[in-house]
Parts: structure tokens; C-alpha cells; sequence
């Protein structure tokens, strides 16, 4: 089962992400929020794909800080990443 998620993202022109909110329902009653781009940049709502939702706060917010927006195809483009095996395992 697919389990992305929704995302607002404001990029600037070159499509750099410079700042993201997870869209949904906020849990008390009549909050809302509004958010308005500086001139020169834009909202947009994106599907973070599932793999990437698994990952952890910090190296969540790295890994989206890399990505970039493609206004032509109005989707997300994510970095390449390497997992490195450490020279020391554990035990």
C-alpha cells in the first residue's frame, strides 16, 4: 500500500525549496492556516513518495532541503542518495 503524503512547498524561482508545511486537518476546531509567498516565489502541493516519509525528522528535512521543484513538469525532483557501509560493523 502506497503511503505518501501531501505536501504544501514554496520554492523560489530556480525551484528551491524554501519552506514546506504537511498538509491536512488541524485538530482544533476552527484553526486554519494561511500561507503567503514572498513576490517571486510559489505554492504548490506535492506527493512526498512513501520511502521518503520514513525517514527520520532530521534526515527528512535534508533530504527535502536537496530536492528541487520542476515548474515545467510540476513535480518534485529528489537528490541521489549512497548509503555508506561503516568500516567498523557493530558487535
Amino acid at each position: 500500500m502506497d503511503k505518501s503524503m501531501k505536501m504544501l512547498v514554496v520554492t523560489d524561482s530556480a525551484g528551491k525549496i524554501v519552506a514546506a508545511a504537511r498538509r491536512g486537518t488541524s485538530s482544533i476546531k476552527g484553526q486554519s492556516l494561511a500561507i503567503k509567498p514572498l513576490p517571486g516565489q510559489t505554492v504548490h502541493e506535492v506527493d512526498i513518495p512513501e520511502p521518503v516519509t520514513r525517514l527520520s525528522g532530521r534526515d527528512f528535512h535534508l533530504f527535502l532541503s536537496q530536492s528541487r521543484f520542476e515548474h515545467g513538469t510540476a513535480k518534485l525532483t529528489f537528490p541521489s542518495i549512497r548509503v555508506k557501509k561503516s568500516a567498523h560493523p557493530k558487535g
